[in-house]
């Protein structure tokens, strides 16, 4: 579960630089080199897929009964603190003409799950 919110959290970092910030992205992506999260054939090929598709992805081929069923919630918010920090962090210090707090707010719009209240 911290690998597949590990990838959420890089992909999402990567489409999120791309289109807002696009005067950026080459250095970004020098920097990060970070993998792309791209469709498999029949008609998703080279179609960039939402970074919240990897849970999904991760959890093919299992019933929501099976004890190998990956449960990504509580994972995903105890990573929330620490990946607002770094990011950041980040782009202070490889990034500055990018406000991290700007870029962070971007994300969040952008997570597949909200608290439970």
């Amino acid at each position: 579960m911290n690998f597949g919110v590990a990838l959420f959290f890089t992909i999402l970092v990567d489409e999120v630089c791309y289109i807002p910030y696009r005067d950026n992205y080459e250095t970004f992506r020098q920097l990060t080199r970070y993998p792309k999260f791209s469709g498999n054939c029949l008609t998703m090929c080279r179609y960039h897929l939402l970074p919240a598709y990897i849970f999904v992805a991760m959890n093919l081929g299992q019933s929501g009964s099976s004890p190998n069923y990956l449960v990504f919630y509580y994972t995903f918010f105890k990573a929330i603190p620490i990946m607002e920090e770094e990011t950041k962090v980040f782009f202070q210090k490889y990034l500055p003409p990018i406000s991290g707090q700007e870029f962070w707010n971007k994300r969040v719009s952008e997570f597949p799950f909200r608290p439970i209240e």
